[in-house]
C-alpha cells in the first residue's frame, strides 16, 4: 500500500510538470531494497538447517535400531558427529555478516558441512551394502532394506544399492506374474476351491476368501517395493510398471464386486421358471432310486 501510495503521489506530481508520469510498478523497480541481501541469506540458513534436520533424524533412526553389526559405541558416535557438526563448524562464523568477506565465509562453512556429511553417507552406504552382499536369499534382502528403508533418500546411498534394487524388483515382478496368473485361473478351478468344498464352505464365501487373501498377498508385495526403493516407488522409473500392475490386479480382486455379481445371479435365478418351486412347500417328496420309493425332501436349493 506505501509503494502504491507514493506511485500514485509521483505521477500526479509528473503530471504537473513537464516529466513523464511512471506507474506503481516502475516506482517499485526504481526502489533500491537493501533488506534483499538479508532476506536471502536467512533463506540460506532456513534450507540448511530443514535439510540437516532430516539428516539427523535419518541417521538417527537406522542407528538407533538395534543393529548387532554396529556397536552401540559407533553408533552413538556416529549421531553425535551429526547431531555437532553445525555448532563446530558455525560457532565462531557471523551467519548475518553480509560483506564479500562474511559471504566468502559462509560459503566455506556451507562446503565443509557438505564434506563431513558425504563422509557419513558414503560410510552408512558401504554398511548398507556390505549387509546386502551378506544376505543369504531374497527374504533376508528385503528384511536389510526395511531396515535402512529411510537412507535411500540420499543420493551415495541409492547408488551403492542398486544393483540390489534390480534384483529384487525383479523377484517381486515375479510374485506379481504368479498372482496374475493364478487369478486367471480362476477360483472354480483352483486348489482353494476344492478344499473350500470339503470344509462345507459355500462358493461365494470361498471365492471372496480367496480374492482377500491374493489381495492381502499384493498389499504385502507393494509393501516390501515401497522398503527397496522408498515411498515415492511407483513413480521411479523401475517401480512405474510393477505399480501398474499390482492396481490393475487389486482392481480385479475385488470382494464386493463378487458378491454383488452372485447376488444379481441369486436374484435373477430366484425369478426364473426353474426355482418356482422354492415358492410351494418347504418338504418335497420324490421317487429315488430303481425301487421307485417315495423319499421326503428338504425344498432347498444349494447353490440357492
Amino acid at each position: 500500500e506505501f509503494f502504491l501510495d507514493q506511485g500514485r503521489r509521483r505521477r500526479m506530481t509528473a503530471a504537473g510538470s513537464a516529466g513523464t508520469a511512471k506507474t506503481p510498478a516502475q516506482v517499485i523497480q526504481a526502489l533500491t531494497q537493501y533488506h534483499f541481501p538479508l532476506k536471502e541469506r536467512l533463506d540460506a540458513i532456513h534450507h540448511f538447517r530443514v535439510n540437516h534436520e532430516k539428516l539427523r533424524k535419518v541417521i538417527t533412526e537406522v542407528l538407533q535400531g538395534g543393529d548387532e553389526d554396529v556397536s552401540k559405541d559407533e553408533s552413538i558416535s556416529a549421531i553425535r558427529e551429526v547431531e555437532s557438526a553445525p555448532k563446530a563448524i558455525f560457532s565462531t562464523l557471523d551467519v548475518l555478516d553480509l560483506s564479500v568477506g562474511g559471504s566468502t565465509a559462509f560459503e566455506s562453512a556451507l562446503e565443509e558441512y557438505d564434506r563431513k556429511m558425504d563422509a557419513m553417507e558414503e560410510k552408512l552406504a558401504r554398511l548398507l551394502r556390505d549387509k546386502l552382499t551378506a544376505c543369504q536369499d531374497a527374504e533376508d534382502m528385503f528384511r536389510v532394506f526395511a531396515r535402512f528403508n529411510p537412507l535411500l533418500t540420499r543420493t551415495r546411498v541409492r547408488a551403492a544399492v542398486k544393483e540390489f534394487q534390480m534384483q529384487l524388483i525383479s523377484t517381486v515382478g515375479e510374485a506379481v506374474e504368479k498372482l496374475q496368473s493364478k487369478f486367471t485361473l480362476k477360483y472354480e478351478s483352483s486348489s482353494a476351491a476344492k478344499i473350500s468344498r470339503l470344509r462345507g464352505i459355500p462358493p461365494i464365501a470361498g471365492k471372496i476368501l480367496w480374492a482377500k487373501q491374493m489381495e492381502r498377498q499384493v498389499h504385502a508385495l507393494m509393501k516390501r517395493m515401497s522398503d527397496v526403493l522408498g515411498p515415492n516407488w511407483g513413480q521411479q522409473l523401475e517401480g512405474r510398471q510393477l505399480r501398474k500392475s499390482g492396481d490393475e490386479l487389486l482392481s480385479k480382486l475385488d470382494a464386493r464386486a463378487f458378491f454383488r455379481a452372485w447376488v444379481t445371479e441369486w436374484e435373477k435365478e430366484l425369478t426364473a421358471s426353474a426355482s418356482a418351486r422354492l415358492n410351494s412347500y418347504p418338504i418335497r417328496v420324490e421317487h429315488t432310486g430303481r425301487d421307485g420309493k417315495l423319499v421326503a425332501m428338504v425344498n432347498f436349493d444349494e447353490k440357492n
